[in-house]
């Protein structure tokens, strides 16, 4: 795999254009890790992390969300989750196009990141008819079993 991708290449395998890509770095949102700009004519090296940065704030944009909200989940996430050093990168995101949650080692518990990290409760609606059949057939039986006793 190549030591770095030139911004040119970013663009073709990310999907975005070249003003964007220098946009975001001029504004800090995703810069390059290898080597940055040093000046006119320098090239950018972005790695293969970087690529899944701009992949993800891609993906989340064209669910809805703006950059606006994405720096904010970045913050949000740096401060928060001191072991995460680049969540764009390392996390694994839902959205449903108002806001992004981050899953968490919990499998029961998703993170809101864009409101003050308040967690979101999963149900899971098969387990839990499931659960529920096996609760009414349970329920059954000892009525039936009351009945006979009686």
């Amino acid at each position: 795999m190549a030591k770095g991708f030139k911004t040119l290449q970013v663009c073709r395998i990310v999907g975005l254009s070249p003003r964007q890509v220098d946009y975001w770095d001029w504004t800090g949102f995703i810069s390059p890790s290898v080597a940055p700009a040093r000046g006119r004519g320098s090239s950018r090296l972005y790695s293969f992390a970087d690529l899944l940065c701009f992949r993800t704030a891609r993906l989340l944009m064209g669910a809805g969300i703006s950059v606006q909200k994405i720096r904010k989940c970045i913050q949000y996430l740096k401060t928060h989750c001191p072991e995460v050093d680049n969540p764009l990168a390392q996390c694994v995101f839902l959205t449903d196009g108002k806001s992004i949650f981050k899953l968490t080692d919990k499998p029961d518990v998703i993170l809101d990141t864009l409101h003050s990290g308040q967690l979101v409760l999963k149900i899971a609606v098969g387990d839990l008819a499931g659960d529920l059949t096996r609760r009414i057939e349970r329920a059954e039986r000892r009525q039936t079993k009351a009945r006979r006793q009686a």
